[in-house]
């Protein structure tokens, strides 16, 4: 019996040795690919968070071939019936894991197409606020009022995505009622002069003012205008604010509903 033990560890001996062999330079192997990859992706245009996901992605790649490669110079298992195991447990995973390989899938789509960065502020048609954080399976968002969400990277990519803040310019839209009584052209040549005067609101594109709409008790005018996407909501509030004064101090009426009640004295006999 222990004549059969050397001869088995003398006949796998070489091979085991090989096996070694081939798991050091591996190693090595990898060591260098994922510098190379490092490099790579830092002289690219994606996002830091790809960054770390890419990696990860290479590294169990890496070495899960090199598992195969070792055990196949092992003569443990054959290389190909080490594949036909390890397809059918992708597939298994695969439907145990539906919802969450659709969310990894539309994390992937996220890192690649960058439809949004860490920093930018979004809308899913649902919640609004600044990205926070970019992971695998899901993206997190701080709303305005300090509140954290979590959603999953399958729905955003997979449906409608507002980028507020991905170009450097926005435009601001603006709406006001003035009474059909009031001068129109006086009232637009003061919007505009107040576009003017504020220095956030750049003089190209050219701000614009012009009649909306003709409403049952006003003339709704729009007012629009361009800013960096930073100042937005300083020239929002800033017009809002101020087009209401500058309309009082030139008798331009912004109208509103008014309710008279008349009370009726009934007398009894």
């Amino acid at each position: 019996m222990f004549e059969s033990i050397l001869d088995t560890v003398r006949s796998y001996g070489p091979k085991l040795t090989e096996a070694m062999i081939t798991f050091l330079i591996g190693i090595v192997l990898i060591k260098v690919v994922l510098k190379l990859t490092k490099r790579w992706l830092k002289k690219g245009p994606m996002d830091e968070v790809t960054h770390v996901f890419m990696i990860n992605i290479v590294k169990i790649f890496l070495w899960v071939i090199l598992l195969i490669a070792v055990l196949g110079t092992a003569d443990i298992i054959k290389p190909a019936s080490m594949v036909a195991v390890l397809g059918a447990v992708g597939a298994a995973l695969a439907l145990a894991l539906k919802d969450s390989l659709a969310n990894f899938a539309g994390g992937i789509s996220i890192m690649f197409h960058q439809p949004f960065a860490k920093g930018d502020v979004i809308d899913d048609l649902t919640v609004t606020g600044i990205v926070d954080h970019i992971d695998l399976l899901y993206t997190t968002v701080m709303t305005y009022d300090n509140k954290v969400v979590t959603i999953p990277n399958g729905k955003l990519a997979n449906n409608t995505v507002i980028n507020y803040t991905k170009l450097d310019l926005r435009r601001v839209d603006c709406c006001f009622g003035i009474s059909y009584e009031s001068d129109i052209p006086k009232a637009k040549e003061l919007m505009l002069l107040l576009c003017k005067e504020f220095s956030p609101i750049l003089s190209e594109p050219e701000p614009f003012a012009g009649v909306a709409a003709q409403n049952e008790s006003s003339i709704a005018i729009d007012l629009k205008c361009w800013c960096k996407t930073e100042d937005y909501w300083t020239v929002k509030y800033y017009i809002e604010e101020n087009v209401k004064n500058v309309f009082d101090k030139n008798d331009i009426i912004i109208p509103y509903n008014r309710v008279d009640v008349n009370i009726i004295k009934q007398t009894t006999n």
